[in-house]
């Protein structure tokens, strides 16, 4: 609370008679007015705590206030006995706080708007990491679907079931020096040139991509094409 509520009748209040007829009566009064003021910093319901879990002691508010420790607890046991003060459970609490400084309704309008601001920053930010999850979880779906696509375009290569590997006859595309894209045999090196792109294109989607270019013919591949020609002519 930045301020707390004083009625313009508060001198004509009995209890505040009697603590101005003490001696050093103004004393008394301006200490319950530090009280009220100290209450609404803690914003803990009229208690007066020094942290949010530690209750001031009479020294502590004596240091506060710049009174000794005598007069402090003298101020003190009389709001106590006047019934202004309560102690109870080791602390100081004003009593009846919210019946005389209810929050003012502009200022629970406030702390209402405050709140819903809070919620929904709370909401947007639950929101963003649920979008984050789910993309990376998307991203991830993803990924392992080209790797398992990526496989099975591999397996399609192999040419049947008969354990040909026409895959076995090409290695990775090369460049030549016409800057003309070549595959090499696998067995001797040598630069293998396209016969087919029509074929070229459509195997790259099915299979035995190296129909598409010539074959070699040194005596390992020669090999592995004749099986490939028996498992094509059954």
């Amino acid at each position: 609370m930045q301020w707390i509520k004083v009625f313009t009748d508060i001198f004509a209040n009995p209890k505040i008679k009697i603590l101005l007829k003490e001696r050093d009566g103004d004393t008394f009064f301006r200490v319950w007015i530090q009280l009220l003021t100290i209450a609404g910093q803690c914003m803990q319901e009229g208690k007066l705590m020094i942290s949010e879990n530690n209750p001031m002691t009479a020294h502590e508010l004596a240091t506060i206030i710049h009174k000794t420790d005598a007069k402090m607890e003298n101020i003190l046991n009389k709001l106590i006995h006047l019934e202004m003060l309560i102690y109870q459970e080791n602390t100081y609490i004003i009593k009846n706080w919210y019946k005389y400084q209810s929050i003012d309704k502009y200022e629970k309008i406030l702390e209402q708007n405050r709140a819903r601001q809070k919620r929904f920053r709370d909401k947007k930010k639950e929101e963003s990491n649920v979008t984050q999850t789910s993309s990376n979880v998307e991203e991830e779906n993803i990924t392992e679907k080209n790797k398992i696509e990526n496989n099975r375009l591999e397996d399609d290569i192999k040419a049947g079931e008969n354990g040909v590997d026409s895959k076995q006859l090409i290695s990775d595309i090369v460049l030549d020096t016409d800057n003309k894209m070549h595959k090499k045999c696998k067995f001797c090196g040598k630069l293998l040139h396209i016969n087919d792109y029509t074929a070229l294109y459509v195997n790259i989607v099915y299979k035995d991509i190296a129909t598409a270019y010539e074959r070699c013919t040194c005596n390992e591949a020669s090999k592995i094409w004749q099986q490939y020609d028996e498992y094509i002519e059954k």
